[in-house]
């Protein structure tokens, strides 16, 4: 399922309990990974939109490696972070590759 709305690009809606890893350290190139986030919504051109346990590693304007699924990983920037709860946030992530 697809999802417009405001966006320039088409977002999906990922299969239930579909996760993504992140590695901090958006500059190192072996993967190691640091954390883990739910999928919110993915572009395979644009970003995606995850919703992880807080912690002080994502802020804005951090570089990150992210894998989705199967895909290899991908260099990103996170452009915004939001809390939703006192142990959860919402970030969402433009791919720069």
């Amino acid at each position: 399922m697809s999802v417009l709305g405001k966006r320039k690009k088409l977002r999906y809606k990922p299969e239930r309990m579909e996760y993504a890893q992140l590695m901090f350290d958006g500059k190192q190139t072996a993967w190691k990974p640091d954390d883990v986030g739910l999928i919110i919504d993915e572009s395979p051109l644009a970003g995606t939109q995850l919703v992880m346990k807080t912690n002080d590693m994502c802020k804005k304007g951090d570089i990150v490696r992210v894998k989705l699924g199967h895909m290899d990983p991908l260099l990103g920037e996170i452009v915004w972070r939001k809390e939703i709860d006192t142990d959860l946030f919402r970030i969402g992530i433009n791919f720069l590759e």
